[in-house]
Formats: C-alpha cells, structure tokens, sequence
C-alpha cells in the first residue's frame, strides 16, 4: 500500500509541471471534440469546414489529439448557440465584447484583424463625425448581431442579413450609410459586380484585432490555455505564418501584442 500512495504522490507531483495541454488529455474534454460555431465569411470560414480560421484552429488542436467539429451559421444565430455550453468556441469578435458576449473570454493571441467602414453613396455629403453628432439623422444598416450601437452613440438602425442586402438598401437610397468590414464589403460588391469606387465612398472607423471566444467555465479556460500554449509555439516555429501566407496574409501585422482593442 505504501509503495502504491508513492507512486500516487509521484504521478500528481509530475503532472504539476506539464504543459496544460498535456495535463488535459482529452479530458475533461468529451471524446476530445470541441464544437466550433462561426459567421459565414468567404474565405476565413466556409460550410465545407474550409477556411482560415478553421486551419488555424486544427493546427493548434489537432496535434493535442482534439478533434473539431464547425458549424457556420449567420453571425446572429451563432453568438446566440455560443451561450449555449454545448459550443466550446465563437469565431470571431474583438477582445473587450460587450452585449451577450460581455461574460465570454478571450485568449492572448489574435486570430485575425479587421477594419470596420462606413459606406455612403458618392455623391452623399455625409460623415461618420455628422452621424455621431446628430444621432438617428441618418439612416443606418449593418448586420444583425453586429452590435454597433453599443459602441457608439447610434440611437436608430436598420438590421439586415448579410452584406449583400446592405448594400442594395444603400445603392437604392434606402438608407443613408451601410457600416461593416470592409474585406467583407469588398467581397459581396465583388459578388454583385459593383464597382464601390464608382459609386461609393468609404470612411474607416475602427481597427480591431479579432479573437475566438471561449465559454467562461473550466473546459473555456482549459481549451483557451491550450490556444495559446499552442498559439505561441507556431509563432515561434514560423509554422503559423507559413500557413497566413497561404490565404497571402501576414500573422506578423498582428504582433507584438501591446493590449487588446
């Protein structure tokens, strides 16, 4: 008996000094498959489980013997499962998230960056500086779920499905400004063969670093820790840029972490 308590005592004093990854082995992890929720974005990540964000997420976990399971829905529909304990991760929003998301975690190392634009029609006068200091003026649309009145005095909007329709509403004078990302416009306008330097005009609003989002439980810190364990690895072996580069984006315009936005 004595010799079977050392052995207890010498196994639980080894896996103090593991890394987190280790000390986890798949538990308590179910079957070591962790459920991905994600907006639909064109190139970062796609129904098939294609993506950026997706290969980012199966470098850092599948060598941890974790297997992934993504889903993409509207970005709406997917910050409401998120709150959902069955979904382990949200991709993607920015670090300090308000709204629902406000009790969420997120880790140390982006897994992207965005600029955020207002659009206006060209021949419009408007500003995004005339929005903010005459609040509900101007009509305005962005996507549902998209939140951005919580981070800016906007006191009326339209909320619309995908960047497609917004950008109809505006070419139509529906509304007076169209706000969201900026590749994500630029792609949709490409979709509809829309020329926006010809009839549009943008003003960037916000740079953001964006994260994927963690439950704010156990298992949460556990795979978060894991993300960045792993995360900082493929920095230093280059392996995580090699794979940016792939999409012809550069991770090194995301570092050095200073803060998060």
């Amino acid at each position: 008996m004595r010799e079977v308590m050392l052995k207890i005592l010498l196994i639980g004093t080894c896996l103090l000094f593991l890394p987190t990854s280790q000390v986890l082995a798949c538990k308590p992890l179910d079957d070591c498959t962790v459920k991905i929720v994600s907006g639909n974005w064109p190139g970062y990540s796609e129904t098939d489980g294609s993506g950026l964000y997706f290969d980012v997420l199966r470098l850092v976990y599948e060598s941890e013997g974790i297997k992934l399971s993504p889903s993409v829905v509207p970005f709406k529909r997917a910050v409401h499962q998120s709150l959902s304990a069955e979904i382990d991760i949200l991709l993607v929003t920015r670090a300090r998230t308000l709204g629902p998301l406000s009790q969420t975690i997120t880790p140390k190392y982006p897994i992207s960056q965005s600029i955020t634009i207002v659009l206006f029609r060209k021949q419009d006068l408007y500003s995004w500086k005339e929005i903010l200091d005459n609040p509900g003026a101007i009509k305005l649309a962005w996507i549902r779920g998209y939140d951005y009145h919580l981070y800016a005095p906007i006191r009326s909007h339209t909320l619309v499905n995908d960047d497609w329709t917004g950008i109809k509403l505006l070419a139509s004078s529906r509304i007076d400004a169209y706000i969201s990302a900026e590749e994500d416009i630029q792609s949709s306008a490409a979709e509809l063969n829309i020329n926006l330097n010809e009839q549009f005009r943008s003003e960037a609003i916000a740079y953001a670093k964006l994260y994927p989002v963690f439950n704010q439980s156990e298992r949460g810190h556990q795979l978060l820790n894991i993300y960045d364990e792993r995360m900082e690895e493929l920095i230093r072996s280059g392996k995580i840029n090699e794979l940016y580069q792939r999409y012809n984006l550069d991770y090194s315009e995301l570092l050095p972490i200073s803060k998060k936005e």
